[in-house]
């Protein structure tokens, strides 16, 4: 049986570009025995699935008081697929964390990021969609998504300067 890689993102109850992450990253991923193209579509394998579910509680998921990571399975994954509602044993990804950042430095040459500080002082790149209108002590909100990359969380400043 074949799946729909957006499907199974939404069984799994994480984004679409983590699954594609699990696709472009991962050496236990390989394409034709875990996914293929079919036309524009990508779609997963069985045992792609199988795969990805475990990469999945390793990498993403938050371990309970004892240690353990949550009990999400193949057979629940595939059943979530097949009624279109998500598992009770739906994984929880690792929540964004929103924080207030103070802009340090702004990149002239590469217009997608910046520099920002933390509240505790570490300085953080940050992925904006413009940064021409961003001023170093400039505060923004910034969010860390899944604990990997921190994001502007609004739209980048209309004015130089200003929101």
């Amino acid at each position: 049986m074949i799946y729909g890689e957006k499907k199974l993102a939404e069984a799994m109850g994480v984004p679409r570009w983590v699954v594609k992450n699990f696709r472009d990253t991962s050496e236990d991923i390989k394409k034709v025995t875990h996914w293929h193209t079919d036309g524009t579509r990508i779609v997963w394998t069985d045992e792609g699935v199988r795969a990805a579910v475990e990469i999945l509680k390793l990498r993403y998921c938050e371990r309970d008081s004892n240690g353990k990571r949550p009990a999400l399975t193949y057979e629940d994954v595939v059943f979530a697929m097949s009624n279109e509602t998500p598992p009770e044993s739906a994984v929880t990804v690792i929540a964004d964390v929103e924080e207030e950042l103070i802009v340090t430095r702004v990149w002239p040459l590469n217009r997608k990021i910046l520099d920002a500080r933390r509240a505790n002082g570490e300085v953080v790149r940050v992925a904006v969609r413009n940064n021409v209108n961003f001023l170093p002590g400039m505060a923004i909100p910034g969010v860390l998504q899944s604990g990997t990359r921190w994001y502007c969380g609004r739209k980048a400043p209309r004015y130089r300067g200003r929101w």
